[in-house]
């Protein structure tokens, strides 16, 4: 009898140890299992955010409307911090796609680094639910989520649009348009680029057709100020033809600006 009461006691405690043993596999496997979910959703709304991104740019594009173009615009310097603290926990180092362009924020460009406010998700028809800072180029489509930067295991939560060609040549205006009609105006022109450049110049036109590369005729001064035309009013749109040493080129539009007589 007392043998038997030894073995069942034993029995018992071997029972309990392995269902603690198993509550603690199912709670350590529960726990994994919503982590992972939890990271494809971070995952998922930074890809949901790059399409609506892209899907604005080309809307801007299309407009050229600044309404399309979200967002604080952050200085390049701030972005370089953001990318060295994300790869500073991550277990994968990401890199900005974009060309450098300072720290002098001019207008509203697709090409400069924005970070969006919950009325600019909302205005975006974004619906993401947590209340995270995210960061977006519209050109290049990156999207960043500031606020958890990586995933538990490392990953971080960062995307951009591969199909994207970052230009050799970037070229911006300030003011780049001018919604009050005036008189006159003077366009300061801001140029960045991977190599020297050998060619800047410009050409005002009254309908927004860009112009062959032969019809550029006016260098953009030295002090890459240009003033608006004189005498007859209307909408008018500036082109700049840029080329660097390596022969490559670019133009870019910009406008309209209003001017009276």
């Amino acid at each position: 009898m007392k043998n038997q009461k030894g073995i069942t006691l034993i029995a018992l405690v071997i029972t309990i140890i392995i269902l603690l043993i198993i509550a603690s596999v199912a709670t350590y496997t529960g726990i994994n299992a919503i982590q992972d979910s939890k990271n494809q959703s971070y995952m998922s709304e930074v890809e949901m955010l790059k399409q609506v991104v892209l899907e604005n740019y080309t809307k801007y594009l299309t407009t050229k409307d600044e309404q399309y173009i979200r967002g604080e615009p952050i200085a390049y310097i701030d972005m370089l911090s953001l990318v060295d603290n994300i790869n500073s926990s991550s277990k994968q180092s990401i890199t900005l796609k974009m060309l450098d362009y300072g720290d002098s924020i001019s207008s509203k460009l697709p090409i400069y680094y924005y970070r969006l406010s919950e009325e600019d998700l909302k205005e975006m028809e974004v619906s993401i639910t947590n209340e995270y800072s995210y960061v977006v180029n519209y050109y290049t489509g990156e999207v960043f989520n500031e606020t958890l930067r990586v995933t538990k295991d490392g990953t971080p939560l960062y995307t951009y649009a591969v199909d994207v060609e970052i230009p050799n040549i970037i070229i911006s205006a300030e003011p780049s348009s001018n919604t009050s009609e005036v008189t006159s105006q003077n366009i300061v022109i801001n140029v960045q680029s991977q190599h020297d450049i050998s060619e800047l110049k410009y050409k005002w036109t009254k309908l927004l057709n860009e112009p062959d590369k032969d019809q550029f005729i006016d260098n953009v001064p030295s002090s890459n100020n240009i003033s608006t035309p004189s005498g007859e009013s209307g909408n008018y749109y500036l082109w700049i033809y840029a080329k660097d040493v390596n022969g490559n080129e670019i133009i870019s539009s910009f406008g309209g600006y209003k001017i009276g007589n």
